[in-house]
Order: structure tokens, then sequence, then C-alpha cells
């Protein structure tokens, strides 16, 4: 072949090749990782995340500057899987700052790895109490959580009980989950500190499917009402329990925020009344969370918003807001969100202390009447 013939081939197949060998154009915008439970046992609170995702989403879209990006990753709702595919995705996205877990062993499984790449964590729940003293934590690491720790809400419903004289002894039942215990053990320290008395507790496993014989583990006629918590599933499978008792048709169930949950509230069999509940205050009447219930219900036919759903949108917008101000850089990233002034999103203001944990969210107690969730009090800020 002549060198003329050559150049007019390499001519002729640079032509061909141009739209169809031409390089995908990188893709130069921030990344925020977000970890959730899309599959397996938490599922359903993975929905809400992604729900979460999707609202942000719109939002940046809108953006005509828009330099962030969402990567979300599917943790299976397994802490083994979380840790594996963090690692692969920050190899392969090198993003800033990671929104998850909301599922506190998730966290617990990759935190420390995490930490030590420097990458900011900022969980939209994790609310276990003792992730705040693991051997590796330290002032100013990066760790962030906008949902008040469950001691907080376990402390508070003791309290809220004693102040107002409505229960004096209480069975106690709680899931076998650091979650629940964690709530369990804070409520039971600070109920019997404050003069009350306990029949149990009694843990019983996630994955309960009778939930009549737990409930028998406790025969105290003395007894003035429950205290329940656990994930959404087995929280509402002893709550139906109760109901179908024939001293609990009527008898009051204290619990914590999965009572809120859209979950919670499909798989109950009995009307919703006489169940107190801690959680996060949030103002319903304010515009941050106006907009969200407004976008929430257009997005996904005229649903009102999940809690999960709430506190992960606002998780989203502060890891947005602090990429647009500082850039893909995870110090000035970290330095900033310690010291941001109290964020206005939908789940009310939002600021960390010098281990992450939001000192800026009181505890609500509230309670369903007849169906409608109502407010009983807001507490004096935990601190």
């Amino acid at each position: 072949m002549s060198r003329r013939t050559s150049v007019a081939y390499a001519v002729l197949f640079g032509l061909l090749c141009v739209p169809a060998c031409k390089e995908e154009p990188a893709d130069h915008r921030c990344s925020i990782i977000l970890l959730a439970p899309l599959t397996g046992t938490q599922a359903a609170i993975g929905l809400q995340v992604d729900r979460a995702k999707t609202l942000v989403e719109d939002d940046l879209r809108a953006d005509v500057n828009n330099t962030v990006v969402i990567r979300e990753i599917d943790t299976s709702s397994n802490p083994a899987i979380a840790s594996a595919d963090v690692n692969r995705a920050l190899d392969r996205w090198d993003a800033p700052i990671i929104v998850g877990s909301v599922l506190s062993t998730e966290t617990r499984a990759f935190l420390k790895g995490v930490l030590n790449r420097g990458v900011v964590v900022l969980a939209n729940g994790s609310s276990d109490p003792t992730i705040r003293s693991l051997p590796f934590r330290r002032q100013g690491d990066g760790f962030f959580r906008n949902w008040p720790a469950d001691d907080s809400e376990g402390r508070a419903m003791a309290e809220y009980l004693s102040g107002s004289s409505r229960a004096k002894h209480l069975a106690v039942f709680y899931a076998n989950d650091a979650y629940a215990r964690a709530l369990a053990n804070a409520f039971v320290k600070r109920f019997q500190e404050l003069g009350g008395t306990i029949s149990g507790p009694v843990v019983y496993e996630t994955t309960t499917m009778s939930f009549e014989p737990i409930l028998r583990l406790i025969s105290d006629n003395s007894i003035d009402g429950y205290y329940i918590v656990g994930l959404p599933p087995d929280l509402a499978g002893m709550y139906n329990a109760v109901r179908r008792s024939p001293r609990g048709a009527t008898m009051p169930i204290y619990t914590a925020v999965a009572a809120e949950t859209s979950e919670f509230k499909s798989l109950i069999k009995f009307s919703l009344d006489n169940l107190f509940y801690t959680a996060p205050s949030v103002d319903q009447s304010s515009s941050a969370f106006f907009h969200f219930k407004e976008a929430y219900s257009r997005r996904f036919g005229g649903e009102p918003p999940d809690v999960v759903a709430g506190v992960t949108y606002d998780a989203l917008r502060i890891a947005v807001d602090a990429l647009k101000k500082n850039g893909c850089d995870r110090t000035r990233v970290r330095q900033y969100l310690y010291k941001m002034p109290p964020f206005d999103g939908a789940t009310g203001p939002t600021g960390f202390d010098d281990l992450g944990d939001v000192v800026t969210k009181p505890v609500a107690i509230r309670y369903y009447d007849r169906g409608q969730s109502r407010l009983a009090l807001i507490t004096a800020r935990d601190r």
C-alpha cells in the first residue's frame, strides 16, 4: 500500500469514527455519594431515601450552573456490603462527602476507614449514641448526623411521662437492634431515676412474625402502659398484638419515631390512637417544610412526606450547599460544616457540635388521636 493510500485510509477512518469513537465528555461535577438500603430488609426505608434524592435532583436540574452530582449506591441493608461498596464508590468518584447511612449498623461498619481517607460523612440517621464514643472518634473528625441521638429521645420520653404523671409502671419491649436497644436503655435508666418502675424489659428478634407470645412474656396486671421500640415492621406487629389483647385495646403505648413512618402506618390493623412517640421537632408551619411537603406530594402521587425522606432531603441539601461554597476540597467542606450557621431545612434548623451531633433540634413528644398526629410537647434542646 502506497503512502498516499495509507493517508487516505487514515483520513477516511477518522471521518467515519467521529460520531462512533468520540470519548464521553469528562464529568467535572463534584460528587456526593448517597447510601440507601434499596434492597434487603430495610428497602422501605431505602425507598424514602431515594425519593429525597429525586427531589434534590429536581432542584439541581433547575440550577443552570449546577456543579454537583449525587451518586446513589444500594447497601442492600447489609453492613458488609455497605462497607465494600462505599470504598469502591470512593475509588471511582473520589467524592469529598458521603450522605448516609440512615442505618447505624452500616455506618459503624465503614466509618473508621472512610474517616481515615479524609472523607466527610453526613449521616441522615445513624442515631446510635455509641457512635460518638467509638475508640477512633475524635473532635472534628468529619462525622456528622442531622438526627438527634437515641439517648436524647429515650430520656425525653421518660421525662415527659414523669412530668405529666401519665405512667408509673410500664411493660418494656424492644427489638434486638442497636437503634431500639439504645432507645430502650436510655428510657429505662431515666424513667427509673425519676421514680418509675418497669416490668421486663423483654428483647425480641427483628425477624419475629408472631408477636402475641412475646407480649405474654409480661403478664403483670399492675402496668399502666407499654414502652415498645423497634423498626417499623416489628413495631407494627407489637402494636397490633397489644391492641388485640383484652387489656390492650385502650392501653397507652409509648415509642419513638418509627411510629411516624409510612411503613409503620401501612402495616397496622387498628386505628392509631393513644400512641405517644418521640421525634425530632419539626415546625410544620415553616416555609421550608411547606416547600418540601408540596414537592413531595406533587412528585409521589399526593402522598404525605415520610420522616426519613425529610431528614435525607435536608442532609443532601446541606451537602450540596457545602460543595457549592467550598468545591471538592474535603478539608474545607469539613471545616465549613462545623462552623456554618444553622441550616434552615424542612426538618428544622441544623447545626453541629464538635463531635458532629446535631445540637439545634429539640425532641418533640407527639401522639395519635383518632388517627391524627398531634403535638404534646417540645422538649428543651438536649445538651
